[in-house]
């Protein structure tokens, strides 16, 4: 059995980084608009998980650039590998397409535009899935597995992401949850959901009812 290797455990935190901030800011972005604290939690939701996934994407881009300098360089040469990875490599234009995509969906949040906001986090989300080892696979396999990746991390988003809003919603008085919660209980994964015995049986008569 071989041990962890310590110099891989930095890029992945930094992958798993960008993968949690993305799917807090599809979440967030993807919430029904109310207003009130849901609104503001909302955006700090959606500005939060934007503001982790650039910063570990250029925590990415940085420990790779440091990986390419065996011992310290100047600044110019730092810049010219920059620019090689940014623009002639595989996996620097899709983390350079990334980090593009997630500072429009922040402008796009900063502007009052959450619809244009979540469309953005989409794309980012997809250049992000081209930047895994899924997507280093041969052949047609790269594009089958970057897109498995963009599946999960949007899927997880749209669920996990929009727990801290439902909690929220939940606590607010005043504000009719009943349609968001079936929205956000037909997303749960199917062992979550209380689909099957009584119990679900139950549920779905309740929600029939309202």
């Amino acid at each position: 059995m071989t041990g962890l290797d310590p110099a891989a455990l930095p890029p992945a935190l930094m992958a798993g980084g960008e993968a949690l901030g993305a799917a807090a800011a599809l979440g967030a972005l993807a919430f029904p608009r109310l207003g009130g604290r849901i609104a503001m939690g909302r955006k700090a939701l959606a500005a939060g998980g934007l503001i982790v996934h650039i910063a570990a994407g250029l925590g990415r881009l940085w420990l790779t650039l440091a990986a390419a300098e065996a011992e310290p360089a100047p600044l110019s040469a730092w810049l010219a590998d920059l620019g090689f990875l940014l623009l002639h490599t595989r996996f620097g234009g899709w983390l350079g397409a990334d980090l593009g995509a997630s500072l429009a969906a922040l402008a796009a949040l900063r502007l009052a535009r959450p619809e244009a906001g979540l469309v953005f986090a989409l794309a980012a989300t997809l250049a992000l899935s081209f930047t895994g080892h899924a997507a280093a696979l041969p052949g047609g396999a790269s594009l089958a597995g970057a897109l498995a990746a963009f599946a999960h991390i949007t899927g997880a988003g749209l669920w996990l992401g929009e727990l801290p809003l439902l909690v929220l919603l939940l606590r607010e008085e005043g504000v009719a949850s009943a349609p968001v919660i079936r929205t956000f209980s037909r997303r749960a994964p199917h062992p979550l959901r209380g689909g099957g015995g009584r119990g679900g049986e139950a549920r779905r008569a309740r929600d029939r009812r309202r």
